[in-house]
């Protein structure tokens, strides 16, 4: 009878026990997430000596845990850089043991390979192909990633692998066509590089990635080599991709490889595109004129503004505007043609007639400056 009245009793403590085995991990589980928050917040102040100290108190409840492995490895590195020269191998080594343990804790997080690739190109004594070999196993993890991509291919150009650079470039453009301009102001871009680059464009066109940068970044490539015609097809199908997109200023850029190529109807047609895209404000006469002047087609914009401007119904003002800027650069015959348009229509603005006194006088007509200036002067008097 009394074994029967203490079975109870040993289910109840078996159960206690069960429920206690249950609790252990899920303390440690807290207790090491605790320690890590708390370390956040000592890294974002700065504190990095009790950011680790906090850390390595995680690691003993949660030694399974690769984020705090990470953690004091990545903070062991920057203290390395402010430790004294008999510290600094010594914190290197202790990042290197970090990292190495959270990579083996979780072999495919990329974000950890990264750190690990990065201590071990600063530990001394690492060869270039155990460096090349870290970058290269980021790139594999997450070979999507631009800056992983990017890094890899510093590597290969600071050891000299010019064959795989090639190689890493070309994916770049295959993949990240809208890194172009990045990518072309690293010391390892060359000629080979730039057509690598392209025909990784070429590629990412097909394939549909990002066809819009790839096409734009084509066209830039174009430029370069003076190949005009073929950077403004390249530019005018990017721009028939994502239209709503499209700015003025992507337009003006159209404008430009039309006129370095002698194309000047679709010129005109871009650029009045592009005007017609600034619903607000005054035109920017400046850029234009020097957009011509660039493009070695100076003597041909006052054909193209007499087109726009009685497309786009300028008003004086503009007329008025171009005519100062062209006095400015000593275009007078234009500036003539215009300002004598303005006072014929409207006589009672003092700025014209004040305006054809300037070139009068730069012209040496004193007569003429002298009747204008007057007129001018007197329609200020009136205001």
């Amino acid at each position: 009878m009394g074994n029967r009245v203490d079975k109870p009793h040993y289910i109840k403590i078996f159960f206690l026990f069960f429920i206690f085995l249950l609790f252990i991990p899920a303390f440690r589980f807290f207790a090491g997430q605790i320690c890590y928050q708390q370390a956040q917040r000592f890294i974002r102040q700065q504190s990095y000596q009790r950011a680790v100290d906090i850390l390595q108190k995680g690691s003993r409840w949660l030694p399974w845990d690769s984020r705090l492995q990470h953690r004091l490895g990545v903070l062991y590195f920057m203290l390395s850089h402010t430790a004294g020269v008999g510290s600094q191998d010594t914190f290197l080594s202790f990042a290197l043991e970090h990292l190495k343990k959270a990579t083996q804790l979780n072999p495919l997080e990329p974000t950890i390979a990264a750190s690990l690739a990065y201590v071990i190109e600063f530990q001394k004594g690492s060869k270039p192909d155990e460096i090349l070999a870290a970058y290269q196993r980021v790139v594999d993890l997450s070979p999507n990633t631009v800056q992983y991509l990017m890094l890899y291919a510093d590597q290969l150009y600071a050891f000299k692998r010019q064959k795989k650079l090639t190689k890493a470039v070309q994916r770049l453009g295959r993949i990240y066509p809208g890194r172009y301009g990045v990518v072309r102001r690293k010391p390892y871009w060359n000629e080979k590089l730039e057509r690598s680059f392209a025909e990784g464009l070429l590629q990412a066109i097909q394939e549909n990635t990002d066809p819009r940068k790839a096409r734009i970044a084509l066209a830039d490539i174009q430029a370069q080599q003076h190949n005009w015609a073929d950077a403004a097809e390249q530019y005018r199908l990017a721009l028939l991709l994502k239209q709503h997109t499209n700015t003025s200023n992507n337009y003006f850029k159209l404008a430009t490889y039309y006129l370095h190529a002698n194309t000047f109807e679709p010129a005109y047609q871009a650029i009045t595109a592009g005007l017609k895209k600034q619903q607000a404000g005054p035109i920017n006469l400046q850029y234009l004129f020097s957009l011509f002047q660039r493009t070695g087609h100076g003597d041909l914009f006052r054909e193209f503004y007499l087109h726009i401007s009685s497309e786009l119904s300028f008003s004086y003002a503009e007329d008025i505007r171009l005519a100062e800027l062209l006095i400015k650069y000593k275009k007078y015959t234009f500036a003539l043609e215009l300002l004598n348009k303005v006072v014929t229509e409207r006589d009672y603005l003092a700025k014209p007639w004040l305006l054809l006194a300037k070139i009068y006088r730069s012209q040496g007509k004193s007569e003429a400056m002298e009747r204008v200036s007057q007129k001018g002067k007197s329609l200020l008097g009136k205001l």
